[in-house]
């Protein structure tokens, strides 16, 4: 029997076309384990409603019917496949009329090719550094398809960087759901957040058959999830600096948009970063991160160094951001720096107070800003030559590290980037995420790294002498 697949929003198989041993396999490709699950437990605390497993397949006892996330089209062919058995595909996936729209973006040598596979594919991830130009591979991609785009986002500041961008390369006005628009101003180019969307979703979904996702990192999520998911559209993009996710669960990313097809180099695109280790002397007994953070934060030694070294490159010239994890931080920092020179903040919640500190590094009337991780993302700053981070961000897959750095590397005449980031090297959990930041780039002071891992054996050997004199 020839199994037939049904494509719109999802992949759609009549189960009863189907033996037991197939749907066992295919219900087994997506199927899988919950990494967070994993983690809760290893840590010896109750699970309470996280699931052990996560599943892109659903099935409709009413109907039959088998429907699968429709990343997974590719797998489901391959098992087919392998098992002999025929398949016709029927693509439902909603196709609208073509839509004026000139565009003059002139693609750079190492875009051609991303820009062909994602037309090749129509569904599929792409990985990008910060300034390697993502938005406008993305816009040149939607120009050749020439159908109703919808561009999904997830915070205000990022909705204005599309909405900035795309007058530049196009002859059409971008529309908006949510963020800057209270209404919805639908147009062939519309740039929505996605809790908006999400809202109005019924009235949304069928006006567009091409849907990019910027940030995809964060398609994992349960809003942007159900809305890609659920939407017909026949075009699915998504980019990001990199999709992989700290807790793991990149798989629904790529059951949804498909597997990564193309990914440029760390650097490509970008300015030269150089990252320089400033050791810090913070001390705490704590454990939980939380409070670690918490205690950090508030320490007046350590914000008194972030403070002159704002001021050392304000005075400079430069044009500084400085990040960290807490709201009251950055208000505590801006505070302490708002006497000496010109600051601005960029925190979650307040657009306006954010597009003024982005114009003010932009053309220098401001030379000092201060964000939470919102400052971390798709923000364009190319002056911006100094960062300094306060926190811990070099976890092992380094995304977060990768993305302040990428603010920096934005490319500008004549400017040469330095990050600094706050080595608490006295902080259990904080120690060794200078071996991850040596793992993918080259850190110019590497000699006080050494110096200060030296003087750390120096004392465990100490440490180690009294114990056994005490004996």
């Amino acid at each position: 029997m020839c199994i037939s697949l049904h494509i719109d929003s999802h992949v759609r198989l009549d189960a009863a076309t189907l033996s037991d041993e197939l749907q066992q396999r295919l219900k087994a490709l997506a199927t899988r384990a919950n990494p967070v699950w994993r983690n809760i437990r290893a840590m010896g605390y109750g699970t309470g409603g996280v699931a052990p497993y996560l599943y892109s397949y659903q099935y409709d006892p009413d109907t039959g019917i088998l429907s699968f996330k429709r990343g997974l089209l590719g797998d489901i062919i391959r098992t087919l496949k392998d098992c002999g058995v025929p398949y016709s595909i029927q693509d439902n996936r909603l196709r609208l009329p073509k839509v004026p729209m000139s565009c003059t973006i002139r693609l750079r040598e190492y875009q051609v090719d991303p820009v062909k596979t994602m037309i090749r594919r129509q569904q599929t991830v792409g990985r990008g550094p910060a300034g390697s130009g993502k938005t406008e591979t993305l816009l040149r991609v939607a120009a050749y398809f020439r159908e109703p785009t919808l561009i999904l986002v997830w915070q205000t500041e990022q909705q204005k960087t599309w909405l900035d961008r795309i007058p530049l390369y196009f002859d059409v006005e971008p529309g908006g759901i949510g963020g800057l628009f209270p209404e919805p101003h639908i147009t062939p180019l519309t740039v929505g957040m996605s809790q908006s969307v999400f809202n109005r979703f019924d009235e949304i979904k069928d006006q567009f058959s091409v849907v990019i996702c910027d940030e995809v990192q964060r398609a994992a999520a349960h809003v942007l999830n159900e809305i890609i998911n659920n939407m017909p559209a026949r075009i699915r993009l998504g980019a990001s600096d990199d999709e992989r996710r700290k807790d793991g669960l990149e798989f629904l990313i790529y059951d949804t948009f498909g597997p990564l097809s193309w990914s440029l180099e760390a650097t490509q695109g970008q300015a030269p970063v150089s990252i320089f280790v400033v050791p810090t002397q913070f001390k705490t007994k704590a454990r939980s991160w939380g409070k670690i953070i918490d205690e950090l934060t508030t320490d007046e030694d350590r914000n008194a160094l972030i403070v002159d070294l704002a001021l050392e490159f304000s005075g400079q010239g430069h044009r500084t951001l400085i990040w960290s994890d807490r709201v009251d931080h950055c208000l505590d920092l801006a505070e302490r720096i708002r006497p000496h020179t010109s600051v601005g903040l960029i925190l979650g919640g307040n657009s306006d107070q954010a597009s003024r500190t982005k114009e003010g590094l932009t053309d220098g009337s401001i030379l000092v800003g201060v964000g939470t991780s919102v400052a971390e993302q798709s923000l364009n700053i190319p002056p911006l030559d100094r960062g300094i981070m306060t926190c811990g961000s070099a976890d092992k897959k380094m995304f977060r590290f990768r993305q302040m750095r990428g603010r920096l590397a934005r490319i500008f005449p004549g400017k040469e980037s330095k990050l600094f980031y706050l080595w608490d090297h006295r902080v259990y959990m904080l120690s060794n995420k200078i071996n991850n930041i040596e793992r993918v780039y080259s850190i110019e002071n590497k000699d006080v790294v050494d110096r200060v891992n030296e003087n750390k054996k120096l004392r465990r050997k100490t440490r180690r002498k009294r114990h056994v004199k005490k004996d």
